[in-house]
């Protein structure tokens, strides 16, 4: 076992930091018409690196669904024909679409967000394998900055953490207001981690 794994009993359950870092105080939970669902690998469950955890803290209509467990999540049932929204599967594939206001002012239903939250390689493995997300209409950003998410390294030069992705896409569907709210939030997370990353190497 790591020693990073090793400190998770003295983790806050929230901000998911060591508790004398806790930024919990930091991470006011905003409103959102937008549904978010987060298709998380289960690998992301134990890293104090994972800001989809974190992004589900700050907003009071986002939650997380487990995939690569022996219990996980049935999606077929979650995102069944009767739905009351309109899945935008938000991942750049050859089939995806530019997320744009257009696109937003188009569609009648309430928008969900289904974010897949994992590393790249097993993100691109989601909408491949499950049936209910290849009939998903596929978008992608086009109104990112460069990523200010200092805890990972990028493999594109153009990519973004889970949190930022979402942030933008919920620009582009509400507004700047939640898009500056989750950024601000993320610059604590990034902050707070940096100096308990700083403690295990003393």
């Amino acid at each position: 076992m790591s020693k990073r794994r090793s400190t998770f009993e003295y983790r806050c359950q929230r901000c998911f930091v060591n508790l004398n870092l806790c930024f919990c105080k930091d991470i006011k939970s905003i409103s959102s018409k937008t549904k978010v669902s987060f298709i998380m690998h289960v690998k992301e469950l134990a890293l104090t690196s994972n800001t989809a955890k974190v992004c589900t803290e700050a907003l009071d209509n986002a939650k997380i669904f487990i995939r690569g467990s022996r219990a996980q999540t049935d999606f077929s049932k979650i995102y069944s024909p009767s739905t009351m929204h309109h899945q935008l599967y938000l991942y750049p594939t050859d089939q995806s679409i530019p997320l744009t206001r257009e696109l937003v002012s188009s569609i009648e239903k309430p928008i969900e967000l289904v974010v897949p939250d994992a590393s790249w390689n097993q993100a691109k493995k989601f909408h491949q394998r499950e049936e209910v997300f290849k009939t998903m209409t596929k978008v992608h950003l086009i109104n990112q900055k460069e990523s200010i998410y200092t805890l990972r390294t990028q493999k594109y030069k153009t990519g973004v953490c889970t949190l930022e992705a979402v942030a933008y896409a919920l620009e582009m569907i509400e507004g700047s207001d939640i898009k500056e709210h989750l950024l601000d939030i993320l610059k604590v997370m990034n902050i707070q981690n940096l100096k308990a990353r700083m403690r295990l190497k003393t």
